[in-house]
């Protein structure tokens, strides 16, 4: 199943994922950890297994987990530091060049 974080967050919600119970809190432009130490990570796992032969049978599992980037993907296309800067990310703010996710360091 997967966490979808709220869309409009107010600064300091809190958000607990129900699969892992992982605290998150909104700092106004990101989603982090609740602690110090704790990450914000995404992971996706698929696996099958396939006999072929006189006695076909095959399997099939998968896990997902992800973040949604949805601000970042509705939010404006920026082509430099500059012109996201220009346009009100933050430094330290994810925003978007293309179909790459970018984080403004200047």
């Amino acid at each position: 199943m997967a966490f979808v974080f709220p869309t409009n967050p107010n600064i300091g919600d809190l958000v607990t994922n129900p699969n892992s119970g992982q605290i998150f809190r909104w700092n106004g432009f990101a989603w982090g950890g609740d602690s110090a130490n704790a990450l914000l990570t995404a992971s996706f796992a698929f696996t099958a297994s396939y006999l072929l032969g006189g006695a076909q049978t095959a399997s099939y599992s998968e896990s997902s987990s992800y973040v949604l980037l949805e601000d970042v993907a509705t939010g404006g296309n920026y082509r430099n530091d500059a012109l996201a800067g220009a346009a009100g990310i933050p430094i330290g703010g994810l925003y978007r060049n293309g179909n790459f996710v970018q984080i403004r360091i200047s």
